[in-house]
């Protein structure tokens, strides 16, 4: 696959994810349904705390990549032309598609991060550490 169609790709699946989950956050604000937390005390908060953190990075990251098509200047499928915002300008280039990266990388880490830390605490072995040591209600003690 051609590299153009290959960057203009991830250009327009990063756009899209940048506006479902703008929708996605406006939605949740104003009419969605309000959860509840999926663990009680520290460890339901904790994990509160991680998704507003990966709704954060992802919104840092989509809008770095945005500012990085901007900064370079780019061509979406040979239809559409970008024009650079700062030419000649190797520094601020470099430094957002760097930052782009790092966001990207982040976002990645806090998720794997994140699946690990729930598949540790949902095992049966912690669940029942966490009841004993912390007098967690688990949901299988509920019936």
């Amino acid at each position: 696959m051609p590299r153009i169609t290959v960057r203009s790709l991830h250009i327009l699946l990063g756009v899209t994810l940048g506006v479902v989950i703008l929708l996605r956050m406006a939605w949740r604000a104003s009419s969605g349904r309000r959860l509840p937390l999926a663990a009680p005390g520290f460890i339901g908060y904790g994990a509160k705390l991680v998704h507003y953190g990966l709704y954060l990075l992802v919104v840092a990251t989509v809008a770095l990549g945005i500012a990085n098509v901007w900064v370079r200047g780019d061509s979406i499928f040979g239809l559409l032309t970008v024009p650079k915002l700062a030419p000649g300008d190797q520094v601020l280039k470099e430094t957002v598609e760097d930052l782009h990266g790092w966001f990207a990388n982040a976002v990645l880490i806090l998720a794997g991060l994140h699946a690990a830390a729930a598949l540790v605490i949902t095992s049966p072995c912690a669940i029942a550490c966490c009841a004993e040591c912390f007098r967690v209600e688990t949901r299988s003690s509920r019936y």
